[in-house]
């Protein structure tokens, strides 16, 4: 075994892991990045998926990711930008297929922090905002698909998290509505 693969199995995550998946071996030693395309087709056919096998789906290919991202980053084959931009695509594409999934139509979801600089590192929560085009009386619409796409993503399963999600960067934080309505979001901002 070579020297990262070791440092990996020594880490209680991937070798708990790896006892409950011995098949995730197989991403620590594939040589190439973890590609973005490569991640949309692991999420293809999830809109057939029930909700437990959507979770199951984001979650296991979070575990792929992470070990094949720690394992070229322990081998010095993966620079910063690899690894931050492996976690950020992980991150896009999850949100997007969850609110294709939810039929989520007309909710924006904005990344802020890491996530919108794309610096998103294996131990990132997502920053995310919500918004809608509209009026104010479509608000209980959009913040119920909110509610889902977040435990969609955050609920912990046997799998564990795709994403820890953080919505206090939402216009007036914890206090504020969980989605906001794109005049809301004008009038706060110019205020």
């Amino acid at each position: 075994m070579s020297e990262p693969i070791e440092e990996i199995a020594s880490s209680r995550y991937a070798a708990r892991l790896l006892a409950a998946r011995p098949e995730l071996s197989a991403e620590l030693a594939d040589p190439a990045a973890f590609a973005r395309d490569e991640m949309a087709h692991a999420l293809a056919g999830a809109q057939h998926d029930d909700e437990a096998g959507l979770k199951r789906r984001f979650r296991r290919l979070r575990q792929r990711v992470l070990l094949r991202v720690m394992a070229r980053d322990l081998s010095r084959r993966a620079n910063l930008d690899e690894v931050c931009g492996a976690m950020s695509d992980l991150a896009e594409l999850e949100i997007s297929t969850a609110l294709r999934w939810l039929g989520a139509e007309g909710l924006v979801v904005v990344g802020m922090g890491k996530l919108g600089g794309r610096e998103l590192n294996v131990s990132s929560d997502i920053d995310l905002v919500f918004l809608y085009p509209g009026s104010a009386d479509q608000q209980e619409r959009y913040e119920t698909a909110g509610r889902r796409l977040i435990r969609l993503l955050a609920e912990i399963t046997e799998d564990g998290f795709a994403f820890r999600v953080d919505m206090r960067l939402r216009p007036f934080g914890d206090a504020g509505p969980l989605a906001c309505s794109f005049d809301s979001l004008e009038t706060y901002l110019i205020a």
